[in-house]
């Protein structure tokens, strides 16, 4: 009978019960009979099998199955026929309507904590201090002042408050460096020790370009003027100034992307736990997903549907 070895599991249509690897079955749902379109699939996130009758969910159970799985439909009498739809028609179930909804679970449960707003206060401030955002922290400081005590998330760390300020100070003067032209000057005498070095060829005849356009932006190699050449910049430069600090070990990440690293190596400790069922963390897709609320994704490597 299916569902009553090991290692399988099936909802009975004549009892409706659930059957999970042995001969005593569960109360699960509806019987179903001839007419009904019964649909099954598997949540690979909450590691748990779902059932529906004619388009409506019944329940779920947990997956206890480790490894390959095999749909089955089993009969009783001769000349019995089903018909199968993986995905050539449309579905009875709304799977598309249940699998946004039970992705957005987790962002609900993350809605309902209370986070203390000084706790929000102090990774903000310490993400703009970390990456040398003075006047933005500066204003941040001042919008804030009169709602929350004053943060110095320097002294959290058990550093000087001299410390918090030593980031800034050296960002700083890398935002003062001279007049236009003292800046190309400087430029080509350093991309001067550039070349000669075949690895490095193309992006220091990229650079001179820039120097010589009097409008760059404008020209062939403008691109390398665009935010997210700066970005990559500005990382490598702000990477070299924490260097410098004596206490870099404490400034080498903001507050901000320490958290966020723990939640991946969490999401991959999951994964791994279920067999590397599911899919991974990513902050890109929860970014550019309607304000993280909903996330829609491609392919089917979290659900599979039958039914």
């Amino acid at each position: 009978m299916l569902a009553w070895e090991l290692n399988t599991c099936g909802y009975h249509g004549e009892d409706g019960h659930i059957y999970l690897g042995k001969e005593e079955g569960e109360s699960f749902g509806p019987t179903y009979t001839t007419g009904d379109t019964v649909g099954g699939g598997i949540n690979y996130d909450s590691q748990e099998f779902f059932f529906t009758v004619n388009g409506t969910l019944v329940r779920t159970v947990s997956k206890y199955i480790k490894g390959p799985l095999f749909p089955t439909v089993a009969v009783h009498s001769q000349n019995e026929e089903v018909t199968v739809n993986f995905g050539q028609e449309k579905f009875a179930f709304d799977v598309k309507g249940f699998e946004t909804s039970e992705r957005n679970k987790p962002q609900v449960a993350i809605e309902k904590l209370s986070i203390p707003q000084n706790m929000n206060h102090r990774l903000v401030k310490n993400y703009l201090l970390h990456f040398g955002y003075e006047e933005t922290l500066h204003a941040f400081n001042l919008a804030t002042s009169s709602k929350v005590p004053p943060i110095y998330v320097a002294q959290e760390n058990g550093v000087d408050v001299q410390e918090e300020s030593y980031a800034l100070h050296e960002r700083k003067i890398l935002r003062q460096i001279g007049a236009l032209e003292k800046a190309v000057e400087y430029g080509r005498s350093e991309l001067a020790k550039f070349t000669g070095l075949t690895v490095f060829q193309d992006i220091v005849e990229d650079c001179f370009a820039l120097l010589v356009y009097e409008c760059p932006q404008e020209s062939n190699v403008g691109h390398f003027l665009e935010v997210s050449q700066r970005e990559v910049v500005a990382d490598a430069v702000n990477a070299a100034v924490l260097s410098t600090n004596p206490n870099s070990e404490d400034w080498f990440y903001s507050h901000l992307e320490t958290l966020l690293r723990q939640v991946m190596a969490c999401c991959v400790e999951l994964r791994s736990s279920n067999d590397g069922q599911g899919e991974l963390f990513s902050l890109n897709r929860l970014l550019k997903n309607n304000n993280c609320k909903r996330i829609k994704k491609s392919g089917f490597d979290r659900w599979q549907w039958l039914g």
